[in-house]
This record gives C-alpha cells, structure tokens and sequence, in this order.
C-alpha cells in the first residue's frame, strides 16, 4: 500500500491533528495556527464549518476536563465585543430607538405642559375678568392645580358669585391633589 503524503498546511489535515498528535503541549501550541488553517481556507463554507466542528470536538476530546470556553481560548481569538460590528451596529440600533423614543417622550411632556400653560392663562384671564380682578392675584394660585382641575374649574366658574368661592374651590382642591 502506497503512503500518501498531504501538505500540512491542508485544511484536512489540520482538522485531524487534534486526533493524531499525541503530545497535550504541542497541541495547546499548535492549535490556533491549525484553526487558522481550516478557517483561512478555500474550501465551501459547509465543508469549513463542519471541519471546525470536528476540530473543536477533537479538542474537547483531548482536553476532557477543561471547559469549551478553555478549550477554544487556546485556538480561538475573541474580538473584544466592543470592537466587533455587530456590537457597533447593535450600539447605533439602539441609539436612534433610544432618540426616537427620547424624542416622543419629550414631545409628549412638553405637549402636557403646553395644555396645562395654555389652560392656566385662558383660566386666569376668565377669572380675573368674571371677578374684575387682578390676574396676578389668581394665576399663582392655579400653578399647583392639574390640568383636569383647571379644567373643571372653568366649567362651574360662571356659577360662582365671588372670587373667595372660586379660591375656596381652589384650596380645597390642593388638598384633594395632596391626599392623592
């Protein structure tokens, strides 16, 4: 029977070293360099991925009691994370998410504190006008009042025969709010 003699560089014979090199040591040495070879290969993608697999196997065979994580640190480079383009691709996803989001929020808050601003002049003037009042005396009263309170309150002001009933209204609403 004639011996064939294969390149060692080959992909193939790469992918058996871990089962024919009997020496723990010379295979922690050598394993990256013969990883690299199957990786850095020609072959299909199919055939490279299953001569990876087999390799890996090999290893673990060899090197029974460590853990895979052991195992493929001695012939796998990992990236740093925060290198790799999927992270930053991941990182860039989530900022604009992280923006959109910032910005409904943002247009949300500021959409209630417009109404409530836009609510509390509108309250203010009605107020100050029904009662011949100052507008200063009513608006800091109103600051601490929620939207729907000044809301209620513009539907029953007409039924109020003085400004003390409408801050009496007021006071006992705060109360209410603070209970809340």
């Amino acid at each position: 029977m004639k011996r064939v003699i294969l390149n060692p560089n080959n992909p193939l014979v790469s992918t058996f070293k871990p089962y024919r090199i009997k020496n723990k040591q010379a295979l922690k040495k050598n394993a990256q360099k013969w990883y690299r070879n199957i990786q850095n290969s020609k072959l299909p993608e199919p055939v490279k991925d299953s001569f990876e697999s087999v390799f890996i196997r090999w290893m673990q065979e060899r090197f029974e009691t460590l853990s895979y994580e052991e195992v493929t640190k001695m012939f796998v480079e990992l990236t740093p994370l925060e290198k790799t383009r999927s992270y930053k691709e991941l990182v860039a996803i989530g900022k604009r998410e992280g923006k959109r989001e910032g910005k409904r929020e943002g247009e949300k808050v500021g959409e209630k504190k417009g109404e409530k601003k836009a609510t509390r002049r509108l309250l203010t003037r009605i107020v100050a006008n029904k009662f011949n009042i100052n507008s200063q005396r009513i608006a800091p009263r109103l600051r601490s009042l929620r939207t729907k309170d000044m809301i209620e309150l513009a539907d029953i002001i007409f039924s109020m025969n003085s400004f003390e009933d409408a801050f009496e209204w007021i006071n006992e609403r705060k109360k209410k709010i603070k209970m809340a």
